[in-house]
């Protein structure tokens, strides 16, 4: 992390200055170093940086290749083909008048423009909840995760413990055979996105 002053970068009413805060991008990659950065000018706001590298590696503080995963997406092409990609992506909570230099791009060669990395931003700024602790008592979800329902019959086994199949799935307790629970890629929150006042106490199958 690296904190700054507006006053680094010249004065926004001063036309004479070559290069001012509003000249610095939200995201960021040194020609030389390839260091990627998410830049945050915001004197007030604390903002939500989502940033995905496609098919570089890319290496930490410490030399350390993190690690990435194949994604799938559509072409914007008329075909409309599948293209696969490798990914690395960061979700940054950035306080304001902040430098977060993330990773460095392993390129042989200098970086000379945006076009030569594929990379995908968004940034928003972070709406807080104001009250995290908050809990629901006052209402139950009968969601169907606990629950399995036999083909024979419409009999209905509710809330039962699970326990773990051969295959890592969690089935209700004495009713392997009959259907799969659900499962939970996020909880309340979950770092990976549930950190905002609308979904702070979202829990995601």
């Amino acid at each position: 992390w690296e904190s700054f002053l507006p006053s680094d970068y010249g004065d926004d009413d001063d036309d004479d200055d070559d290069f001012n805060i509003t000249d610095i991008p939200d995201v960021a990659i040194d020609p030389e170093t390839h260091l990627l950065t998410a830049c945050n000018t915001s004197t007030t706001d604390i903002q939500v940086f989502y940033i995905s590298v496609y098919n570089q590696t890319l290496t930490d503080a410490h030399g350390t290749i993190l690690q990435s995963v194949d994604t799938t997406t559509t072409s914007s092409t008329e075909e409309k083909e599948l293209v696969t990609r490798k990914c690395t992506t960061f979700i940054i909570l950035c306080p304001p008048l902040t430098f977060a230099h993330l990773v460095q791009i392993q390129s042989r060669e200098e970086l000379c423009c945006w076009s030569e990395v594929d990379i995908e931003s968004d940034v928003q700024p972070w709406s807080k909840h104001t009250q995290p602790d908050e809990e629901y008592t006052k209402q139950l979800l009968l969601f169907p995760l606990l629950t399995t329902t036999a083909t024979s019959s419409a009999t209905t086994y509710a809330a039962q413990p699970l326990e773990e199949s051969t295959n890592n799935t969690f089935y209700p307790k004495n009713q392997i055979n009959i259907q799969p629970s659900y499962y939970c890629t996020q909880g309340e929150y979950g770092q990976l996105t549930h950190f905002f006042k609308g979904n702070l106490h979202a829990i995601d199958f």
